[in-house]
């Protein structure tokens, strides 16, 4: 847990989605990458080698493939996006227990994903979570369609919601992610599942936890206490 004069001074409180909100065993991720490639098949025509190379080398690039696609292809962004995200979200289990947990959590709370708002709806919709809870959902289309973990995208974020990097936590499950928030002064908490949720935190991490629910509940119990 972090420090109880750290936790004083975060006021911002800045949520990935994919894997971070729920687990991987929700197995989203596994859909989104069979659509990403599906889109790419149907509309430049590469073969399956052909892809795997091309997203290999735009996730190391733009941290995202659709970044690549826009700026060597053209795309349509919002009609990539729109296939992609036609997936069953029935994986998403209810968690009231992370609800409950950023309810009582003080400060603005914002998610940031590379993903479109209409997906981080439906995943809190099937979480049991109220948008209302958050601040704002900032997108890839806020970004420009510029990814985690490239510093313009965390640029843009401050820039919309007009934020502080030293009040910010930054909550992920990508230590790529991750690593670009320390870096430009935000305090950092990473996500993990299963046998990872045991291991060291590592160095460019505040702190780590397997299970996001009960480390909110406890800021937010350290929170009322100091209030």
């Amino acid at each position: 847990m972090l420090a109880p004069e750290t936790l004083r001074r975060i006021t911002t409180w800045i949520f990935d989605l994919d894997n971070t909100l729920y687990p991987p065993s929700a197995g989203l991720y596994p859909q989104l990458t069979a659509r990403v490639t599906e889109w790419i098949r149907v509309h430049l025509g590469l073969t399956q080698e052909e892809i795997a190379v091309l997203q290999k080398r735009y996730l190391e690039s733009h941290g995202a493939t659709l970044g690549g696609l826009v700026l060597d292809f053209q795309v349509d962004a919002e009609e990539f996006l729109n296939y992609v995200h036609q997936i069953d979200y029935s994986g998403v289990m209810p968690d009231p227990a992370l609800a409950s947990a950023l309810a009582a959590l003080s400060g603005r709370k914002i998610i940031h994903t590379n993903g479109s708002s209409a997906h981080a709806r439906h995943v809190l919709e099937k979480l049991g979570i109220p948008e209302s809870l958050f601040d704002g959902i900032f997108d890839l289309h806020d970004s420009h369609y510029i990814a985690k973990p490239e510093i313009p995208a965390y640029l843009s974020l401050i820039a919309h919601f007009s934020l502080r990097p030293k009040d910010c936590c930054f909550i992920e499950d990508s230590l790529r992610n991750l690593e670009t928030a320390r870096a430009i002064g935000m305090k950092t908490l990473l996500v993990r599942y299963g046998d990872d949720a045991e291991k060291p935190v590592p160095p460019i991490c505040d702190d780590a936890t397997g299970n996001l629910a009960a480390w909110l509940a406890e800021v937010a119990r350290l929170q009322s206490a100091a209030s």
